[in-house]
């Protein structure tokens, strides 16, 4: 099986002022085709560093793949230095050149600077891979029987490029055969415990989990399908109550496929989280035929005039409290009629606490047929953004639970 690094190139991401985005999207794809990544590396600009850091890469590994540095300016240096390691020279593609012009014509940009020049070189030998969405190709050239591959920086230049040409470069017919089993509501350490005997490295069989927030994904690998299926179906019979779903897939993406399948409609409001719910559903193509309606409703007067939350409710118990959400689901689903419903009120701090309601503290609610129940999560005092991503979090699983097909 072919065995992968990816280079990431970048004083930016070394100093702080860009987080990467890249290194996680590619090994993820390459986990999905049955192929493990062996090494990470991230280095700054400077040329030299990264030469040394390709032979030494390539001395590990069959592919290396390299992510940014191949931009207009004069620290993007990736292309030279892929030359050098390869002992060749850049040459013009003979096809980039033309097509920058082209581009910069039709976004009404004018004639591209000569800087722009140097993204039509790649190294002597390499094949080139375009760039739909901007206008630095990739390349990949083989050096000594292996392989280097160069992508923008840029994530959505980057994560198409390696999807329609990186990808199909790697041999995927021994790929480990392996699935990712999903599972919510259920602490990483306890499901952690009830897996012990699975998760005892072996040879044939590892199984692994990777916790974010609320969701569990095992990721379950082993030497044939057949040990595949017998495992999952262990790991699934244990965790049977929490399992939500099979696949590399985020929580929202499962939310979206279930209400599709089901034939169900969804309407959220929103307070602490301030759309946060509606914008993870509206990144999954297809959410379009299941969210019919999202509200912010932020402050008490938006509470009242758009889900009719009583005064008396937000008076007496205030607008992070069971009440409140209770009365907010309710007007939600009398407003829009929607088969599911779900609304979310907290305090994601820093201020805004109390003693008798701490920063940290969010109130939740889904209404399925019209029928609402309500819970509530302390996080504690972890950071507003923390708060937010995490109550989202929480809110999705508990609308996805509430379809049918939750747990098959």
């Amino acid at each position: 099986m072919t065995s992968i690094a990816l280079l990431l190139v970048g004083d930016e991401l070394l100093d702080g002022r860009t987080a990467d985005k890249n290194g996680a999207y590619f090994a993820g794809q390459l986990r999905e085709h049955g192929v493990a990544v062996s090494r990470i590396t991230t280095i700054g600009d400077p040329l030299a560093g990264i030469v040394a850091t390709i032979g030494d890469l390539l001395q590990a590994v069959d592919f290396v793949v390299i992510s940014g540095g191949i931009g207009p300016t004069a620290d993007d240096r990736t292309r030279e230095a892929v030359a050098r390691f390869a002992g060749v020279d850049l040459v013009d593609d003979g096809v980039t050149w033309d097509e920058i012009v082209q581009r910069f014509e039709k976004l009404g940009r004018g004639a591209p600077s000569e800087a722009n020049r140097v993204q039509a070189l790649i190294p002597r030998g390499a094949t080139r891979l375009p760039n739909p969405l901007g206008t630095a190709p990739g390349f990949v050239i083989k050096v000594g029987g292996k392989r280097v591959a160069s992508v923008p920086g840029v994530p959505s230049e980057a994560r198409r490029m390696f999807d329609d040409h990186v990808l199909p470069l790697l041999s995927t017919g021994s790929a480990i055969p392996q699935t990712t089993l999903l599972f919510a509501g259920v602490p990483e350490s306890k499901l952690g415990h009830l897996l012990a005997d699975e998760m005892v490295e072996r040879e044939e069989v590892r199984v692994g989990i990777t916790a974010s927030w609320s969701v569990l994904a095992v990721t379950v690998r082993a030497a044939d399908s057949a040990l595949l299926e017998s495992t999952c179906q262990r790991v699934r019979a244990i965790g049977a109550q929490w399992y939500v779903g099979a696949g590399a897939r985020r929580i929202e993406q499962l939310l979206v496929e279930r209400l599709r399948s089901d034939r169900l409609d969804l309407s959220l409001a929103e307070s602490c989280t301030g759309g946060l719910v509606a914008s993870r559903i509206t990144g999954v193509p297809g959410a379009s035929e299941v969210l019919q309606e999202a509200y912010v409703t932020y402050s008490n007067a938006a509470k009242q005039r758009l889900l009719a939350v009583p005064a008396e409710v937000l008076e007496t118990h205030g607008a992070v409290s069971e009440a409140c959400v209770l009365a907010m689901v309710r007007g939600l689903v009398d407003r829009s009629g929607a088969a599911l419903a779900g609304v979310v009120s907290g305090i994601a701090g820093p201020g805004g606490g109390s003693a008798d309601k701490p920063v940290g503290l969010v109130h939740f609610a889904i209404a399925r047929s019209g029928v609402p129940e309500a819970w509530s999560r302390q996080y504690g005092d972890i950071g507003r953004e923390e708060v937010r991503q995490r109550a989202a979090t929480d809110l999705l699983v508990r609308l996805t639970r509430a379809t049918s097909q939750a747990g098959r």
